[in-house]
């Protein structure tokens, strides 16, 4: 029930997106923004403690639609949605999550799902520690990093287009 009931609620955004971009007459904004009026202006950030301050001051020609907040990963998402996530230290709201979350001083899961989850999640630069309660997320330079000898860790790149 609960899988039927994220495919009408994704199936309803998908065509509310479409039709607000056809309405709104602007190609340049995103479906859920709006153009800044005046002059370039800040963003309303849901968790603004988990965006970098450079992305945080920066100014933009494009904003969220009223009553809409941008996440940690530049998407704009209801403030119910946003509010769901307050009670989770060092979680946002994502709108595409993956299926089987980064942990803490494991490889990242390649045989995971591509399909996208939609709920509170380990903003950039965040991973799940499972030794914390609750999953708490914690900064991926935080996790006590244990290679075998003559091996090196690295951090994932993303492979994702940039926004």
């Amino acid at each position: 029930m609960r899988r039927s009931m994220q495919c009408i609620t994704i199936f309803v955004a998908a065509i509310f997106c479409a039709f607000v971009c056809t309405m709104s007459g602007s190609s340049r904004c995103g479906c859920l923004e709006e153009p800044a009026t005046g002059s370039k202006r800040r963003e309303r950030y849901c968790r603004p403690h988990l965006v970098p301050k450079s992305e945080r001051h920066k100014r933009r020609d494009c904003i969220c639609r009223q009553g809409l907040v941008r996440n940690s990963w530049g998407d704009c998402i209801t403030n119910k949605e946003c509010t769901s996530c307050k009670c989770h230290p060092n979680k946002d709201f994502n709108v595409c999550a993956r299926a089987c979350p980064v942990l803490c001083n494991e490889p990242i899961r390649t045989s995971c799902s591509k399909e996208c989850v939609f709920g509170c999640d380990c903003p950039p630069g965040f991973v799940r520690d499972p030794k914390k309660k609750r999953n708490r997320c914690v900064k991926a330079a935080n996790c006590a990093l244990r290679c075998p000898s003559h091996s090196k860790f690295q951090f994932c790149v993303s492979t994702c287009a940039p926004k």
